[in-house]
Parts: structure tokens; C-alpha cells; sequence
């Protein structure tokens, strides 16, 4: 797979934020605070927004073919329904 640089960038903030969700509920889990459990679920949302970017920046990156000359739609309405689909799960 050939990777842009954009596209490490946004692997590498999967990569990230996975470490840091793990990181922050094995503390929480050991130390019993709920304030970092708390933060480890609320970087799920980070992640799931860095999962988002990662295909986004993927499919931008499509070179233009018979069917889309102009190259692919854009993804930005896609991504940001993210924001509209993950808004009620975080009120």
C-alpha cells in the first residue's frame, strides 16, 4: 500500500490515540479514577475522528478516472456527517 504523507500522518494519529485510550484506562483501571476513564472514552471520539480523516485522506487521494475526470467527489460532506452522527452520543 502505498501511503502519501498525509496518509502516514493521519495513520499516525490512529496509532496515537489508540496508545492513549489504552494508556488512560489501564491507569484509570489500576488507580481507580474515574476521571481517567472518563478521558479514555472521550478520546474513542478522537480516534473514531482520526479513522475518519484516514479514509477521507485515502480516497482524495484516488487519481482521476473515466468515471470521475475531475478525480473523485469530494469527501468532505461524508466526513463531516461524522460530526452529526457522533454529536448526540457526546450530549
Amino acid at each position: 500500500m502505498n501511503l502519501t504523507r498525509k496518509s502516514k500522518a493521519a495513520g499516525f494519529s490512529i496509532l496515537s490515540n489508540t496508545c492513549l485510550i489504552l494508556l488512560k484506562l489501564a491507569a484509570g483501571l489500576i488507580t481507580g479514577s474515574v476521571s481517567l476513564i472518563a478521558e479514555a472514552i472521550h478520546n474513542v471520539m478522537d480516534l473514531a475522528a482520526a479513522v475518519v480523516a484516514f479514509v477521507s485522506v485515502r480516497v482524495s487521494d484516488k487519481p482521476s478516472g473515466n468515471k470521475h475526470p475531475f478525480g473523485v467527489p469530494p469527501i468532505l460532506v461524508p466526513s463531516t456527517m461524522r460530526d452529526f452522527l457522533l454529536f448526540p452520543l457526546v450530549v
